[in-house]
């Protein structure tokens, strides 16, 4: 279930919350002006009209919980039991469920494409060397995490061509600019091509 409110910090957002889950967070990148909040523990996206219908048709209205502040707002003609149904909506949801609440009942290796990194060659070979050793979608979802932030900090670069130093800045860039903690920082090193100071030309 997808919870959606307005900020108690700032009336021009609202706020996304859902359970876990890679494919919901694919989704939500698909709304316009949405971010993700470390200090709410949840995303952000305007608080507009085309916010809050980008959100319904996205996750599936059925499945997806509004304040009643939102209804009131954005349907001023809403019925008492059109203000239920979009504050209180019965779960499971009726009709066919939506991509993020099937994905959860399947392995990730069943899971459509839905992340414009999906197709980048390294997250292929990465996928397909996790789905043929049958790891769980916790530790492709650590994989792919490590490796997205390491494409995107390598952009317009191809991290094929990283040479040691890249690495090793990229390690200091999420230190001092990320502000991760050592745990963290291993993670990315296991996941991203090895021990620090390795190449990540190494494929998995």
């Amino acid at each position: 279930m997808i919870t959606i409110c307005l900020d108690e910090r700032d009336p021009a957002l609202l706020t996304i919350s859902f359970s876990q889950d890679p494919v919901g967070n694919d989704l939500i990148r698909n709304v316009p002006g949405r971010r993700w909040s470390y200090s709410r523990r949840c995303w952000t996206v305007p608080n507009t009209r085309a916010s809050v219908v980008k959100v319904g048709q996205l996750f599936g209205k059925d499945y997806c919980r509004f304040d009643e502040a939102i209804v009131r707002l954005y349907k001023l003609a809403a019925t008492t039991a059109e203000v239920e149904q979009a504050t209180n909506p019965p779960w499971p949801g009726r009709g066919t469920a939506p991509l993020h609440v099937r994905s959860l009942h399947k392995p990730f290796r069943y899971a459509p494409l839905a992340n414009e990194f999906d197709t980048h060659p390294v997250i292929v070979a990465v996928t397909q060397a996790l789905c043929v050793q049958h790891y769980s979608r916790k530790t492709y979802k650590n994989y792919k995490q490590a490796l997205v932030s390491l494409i995107r900090y390598a952009q317009p670069k191809d991290i094929a061509d990283f040479e040691k130093v890249d690495y090793q800045k990229y390690l200091l860039f999420l230190r001092d600019r990320k502000r991760l903690g050592a745990a963290t920082i291993n993670v990315h090193i296991n996941r991203s091509g090895g021990p620090a100071g390795s190449s990540t030309r190494r494929r998995f």
